[in-house]
């Protein structure tokens, strides 16, 4: 109770009335009222943007319907050609009289073109007849391609076991390149031991497996390895 109090005093004595307490209620809500009015404005401008974009919308797919509506009609008397028509119309005319699009048969425009005029020229036997010429077409297509695969297949496999093969070999030569010379290696070390051969009748690199195999130092010339080799035999041979 005494801390209640004692708030109520420091408010009063900060110029806390009711009055003022309601005037800044009355603040927050205006506050919020005109942020909901804001936002409610946004949302129809962004309304009456859409329907003008679509209304416009409309208006261009009238007019393009119309216009392609009189290029159709002075192609059917004859004043106005296929090629008139845009790539998309063209597509949509193939569709009409069931022509596929297909790479066999040509797919720019000027093809498009040509199979329209060709379709309108015929009678109906010798559309079937021509669908079906379309038909084997883009089979003979199919089984080329199909052939140019397996050919590329082949090719890659054939290219595959070449190089597989020249790995093998030469690997087989490396290690029998390896085979060769541990045994000239071990036959010369041999030769040492008896007395009729001397280190310096080893290579550099064998001279460095010699001073591995007795924990000595491998660096320096090749003179260097014979000198402690030399000199390591001998201590053994005192002991």
């Amino acid at each position: 109770m005494v801390q209640k109090k004692d708030l109520v005093e420091r408010l009063i004595n900060a110029g806390y009335t009711e009055a003022k307490e309601k005037a800044r209620q009355e603040g927050i809500r205006a506050a919020a009222e005109l942020a909901r009015q804001r936002e409610e404005a946004e949302l129809e401008k962004q309304r009456v943007a859409r329907l003008a974009q679509e209304a416009k919308m409309a208006e261009e797919r009238d007019a393009k319907a119309k216009a392609l509506a009189a290029t159709l009609a002075k192609i059917a008397e004859g004043k106005g050609s296929w090629a008139d028509l845009s790539y998309s119309d063209l597509y949509a005319q193939c569709r009409k009289r069931g022509l596929k699009l297909v790479a066999a048969l040509g797919t720019k425009k000027l093809d498009l073109v040509a199979r329209i005029e060709l379709f309108e020229s015929q009678t109906e036997e010798e559309r079937r007849a021509t669908a079906l010429a379309g038909q084997a077409k883009m089979e003979a297509a199919k089984v080329a391609a199909k052939a140019m695969r397996e050919a590329q297949l082949a090719a890659r496999n054939a290219a595959y076991l070449r190089e597989r093969d020249r790995q093998r070999l030469f690997l087989e030569k490396k290690a029998k390149k390896a085979k060769q010379a541990q045994e000239k290696e071990d036959a010369t070390i041999a030769k040492i031991a008896a007395g009729t051969a001397a280190w310096s009748d080893l290579n550099y690199v064998s001279l460095k497996k010699q001073c591995q195999k007795r924990m000595l130092d491998c660096k320096g010339k090749k003179a260097a390895l014979i000198e402690r080799i030399e000199k390591y035999e001998e201590a053994e041979k005192e002991n």
